[in-house]
C-alpha cells in the first residue's frame, strides 16, 4: 500500500489508489471511515440511508470531517493513466462537485477561482471567508498572481496539502519530556547582578513529521531554544544551554565578570530574545524545509534553479562548496558545513535562497510555515529583545560541558547553572532595555542604534544590578500591558 507522501509525489501522475488507503494513513478525527471511490474521495455515502440506525450512515456522520477535505485534495489532484482508471475520471469531477457545492452551503468558501482543468478554491487560501467582490485591487492582483503559480505542479501539491490536510496528518510528537517552567516576576530579581545572553526561540523535545500538512520525508527533532534547560536529562544534570564551543566561553567569561562587579550580590543570567529568523542558525529549520522536497517535487528546472541561488548566495559567506538540494551530502553539510563555510551559516545562506519568493512560486516549502511549526508559541510574535523567557542561577568560574548528555546537533558544548540554584522564568516576556536600562541608556549614548545596542547585550560583556528602580519599570511595563 502506497503512503500518503508517496501518492503525493504524483510521479507518473498517480493519485488513484488513495481512496482505498486505509483509514490510519489519514486519521479520522471521530473515527468514521466509508467504502467507495466517490464517498471516500467525499464523505458522503453514494447511497445514503438516513437512519442514524444504519451502520453506513453513522460512518459517514462520523467521518465528514475528514471525508470532505480528502474529496477536495482528489479532485484538485492529477490522476493515473486513462486507459486504467477510466472510471475513477468520470467520478473525480462529481465528487469535486460535491464538495465544492457542499462548502458553499455551509458557508465553508465564498467563491472558486477554477484553475484549467482543475479546481481549487484559490481565494480561500489567500483569503478565508472572503468573497471575490470584497477584494481590494491589491487582494486581488495578488489572487491573480497566486492562479498562476498554481500552474505549477509542486505550487499545486503544496497549497492542497496546506490547505486541507493541515489538520488531518500528524505534525508532531513529544519525545524528551519537560520539567515545568518555574514562573518568576521581576521581584525576584531585586538586589541580584543581572548578565544577559542572546539565543533564538527554538522549541525541544518534539519530532516535527509533517509541517502544516506537507509530510517530511524523515523526522526533524527541535532541540531548543529557551525549552531545552527544561529538557528533563539536561534539568537533572543542571546543564541549562548549549553552543559552540568559542561562544559558550564568551558566555562563562561574562558570567565571571558579573561575579566580580556583583559586590557579593546573587547573578542571574537573562536570555535575551533574538528575532524569530535567529533560528535559522539552528539545523531544525533547514532539515524542515528540505525534507519537504520529496513530496512538493519540483521540477529538475525548478531545483537547478534552486542549486544556482544557493550557490551564488553570499549574504553568509562563500557557498560555492554546496552540493546541491538532490546531493547525498545535503544533510551532511547542513551538519558540518564545507571547507568554506561554517554550518550554521551554510544554513542561513541556503535559508534565504529557499524562503525567496523566486522559489516559493516554484513550489518550495514556505518557510513562514516551518517558523510557526518549530517556535515556542508565546514567543513567536516577540520582537528582538525581549526577554526573561528563561532565567537561571550560573557559577563562577564554572567550566564548559564537553559531552552533554543531551547533544544539540548544531552546538558542541553545554553550559551549567547552580545545582539546586534559580531556574525559571517570567510568564511573559520584558524588553531588556527596561529590565537593564542603565546598560541600554549608556550604549544609547555611545551612538548605537537600537538594533545595536540589543545585539551588543545579546553578546556583549556587561551586568548591571536589578536595582528598586529597575524593579518599578518593570512593574509599570507589565501593568501597561495589562491596560492594552
Amino acid at each position: 500500500m502506497a503512503t500518503l507522501a508517496e501518492l503525493l509525489r504524483l510521479e507518473g501522475g498517480a493519485f488513484v489508489g488513495y481512496p482505498q488507503m486505509p483509514n490510519k494513513t489519514v486519521p479520522q478525527p471521530q473515527g468514521g471511515y466509508v467504502e467507495g471511490f466517490l464517498s471516500s474521495a467525499t464523505g458522503v455515502p453514494q447511497q445514503p440511508n438516513m437512519s442514524v440506525l444504519n451502520p453506513n450512515e453513522a460512518a459517514y456522520l462520523k467521518g465528514r470531517q475528514a471525508g470532505e477535505p480528502v474529496g477536495i485534495a482528489a479532485m484538485a489532484l492529477p490522476l493515473a493513466a486513462p486507459v486504467t482508471v477510466a472510471t475513477a475520471k468520470a467520478l473525480a469531477p462529481k465528487a469535486g462537485q460535491m464538495s465544492e457545492n457542499y462548502l458553499r452551503k455551509v458557508g465553508g468558501i465564498a467563491d472558486v477561482v477554477p484553475i484549467g482543468p482543475n479546481r481549487i478554491p484559490s481565494n480561500e487560501i489567500l483569503f478565508p471567508n472572503r468573497t471575490l467582490e470584497s477584494l481590494n485591487s491589491a487582494e486581488k492582483s495578488a489572487l491573480t498572481k497566486f492562479d498562476k503559480d498554481l500552474g505549477n505542479q509542486a505550487v499545486m501539491r503544496r497549497e492542497i496539502l496546506r490547505s486541507h490536510f493541515d489538520q488531518l496528518v500528524p505534525q508532531e510528537k513529544r519525545v524528551t519530556k519537560l520539567v515545568e517552567k518555574n514562573i518568576l516576576t521581576p521581584q525576584d530579581l531585586l538586589n541580584t547582578q543581572i548578565v544577559g545572553f542572546g539565543g533564538d526561540q527554538l522549541r525541544a523535545g518534539v519530532k516535527l513529521k509533517s509541517i502544516k500538512g506537507v509530510p517530511l520525508s524523515q523526522d526533524v527533532t527541535l532541540q531548543g531554544g529557551d525549552e531545552f534547560a527544561f529538557l528533563k536529562p539536561n534539568y537533572n544534570k543542571n546543564t541549562v544551554w548549549a553552543s559552540n564551543e568559542e561562544s559558550a566561553l564568551g558566555h562563562l567569561t561574562n558570567i565571571d565578570k558579573a561575579f566580580d562587579a556583583s559586590g557579593g550580590r546573587p547573578v542571574r543570567a537573562i536570555k535575551v530574545g533574538m528575532n524569530p529568523e535567529g533560528a535559522n542558525f539552528s539545523h531544525p529549520i533547514a532539515q524542515a524545509l528540505v525534507r519537504q522536497l520529496d513530496v512538493l517535487k519540483p521540477s529538475k528546472a525548478d531545483l537547478k534553479l534552486a542549486d544556482e541561488l544557493i550557490k551564488n548566495q553570499k549574504a553568509y559567506g562563500d557557498m560555492s562548496g554546496f552540493a546541491g538540494l538532490r546531493s547525498p551530502d545535503l544533510e551532511r553539510q547542513l551538519l558540518e558545513g564545507t571547507s568554506n563555510i561554517s554550518a550554521g551559516d551554510l544554513r542561513k545562506s541556503l535559508i534565504k535562497s529557499i524562503s525567496s519568493y523566486e522559489l516559493k512560486k516554484r513550489g518550495f516549502p514556505v518557510y513562514e510555515d516551518v517558523l510557526d511549526a518549530s517556535l515556542i508559541p508565546n514567543l513567536r510574535n516577540k520582537r528582538t529583545g525581549e526577554a526573561g523567557n528563561l532565567i537561571y542561577e550560573p557559577r563562577y568560574q564554572d567550566q564548559l560541558i564537553a559531552n552533554p548528555v543531551y547533544p544539540h546537533g548544531s552546538y558542541t558544548h553545554g553550559i551549567p547553572r547552580q545545582a539546586g540554584g534559580v531556574i525559571g522564568g517570567f510568564e511573559d516576556t520584558i524588553p531588556i532595555e527596561i529590565l537593564a536600562r542603565k546598560t541600554y541608556n549608556a550604549k544609547i549614548a555611545e551612538g548605537k542604534s537600537r538594533q545595536e545596542a540589543l545585539r551588543s547585550m545579546q553578546t556583549g560583556h556587561w551586568s548591571e544590578q536589578f536595582d528598586q528602580e529597575s524593579l518599578d519599570a518593570a512593574m509599570k511595563f507589565l501593568q501597561d500591558q495589562t491596560k492594552k
